[in-house]
């Protein structure tokens, strides 16, 4: 059975997050999302960082690594 995405990226750039965790951008791998419980509510919150210059995220090191972005491959939300 497939696993519900863990966040929605919105039209205006804004990011819902279904549970908690770090994750690569859906539309630029030299960006990473993090994921938080909300203060106020059982919701998360989704805060969008930027890679260092020359690098790009890579989900299953958890970390961005130097290298050409043009390597990477976004996942489609």
């Amino acid at each position: 059975e497939p696993r519900e995405p863990a966040l929605a990226l919105l039209p205006d750039g804004s990011v819902t997050c279904l549970r908690r965790g770090v994750y690569i951008h859906t539309k630029d791998c030299a960006k990473f999302i993090v994921c938080v419980p909300a203060e106020d509510s059982d919701e998360f919150d989704g805060f969008i960082h930027d890679c260092p210059k020359n690098s790009y995220y890579m989900e299953h090191k958890g970390r961005c690594l130097p290298g050409d972005r043009t390597d990477c491959t976004p996942k489609v939300a």
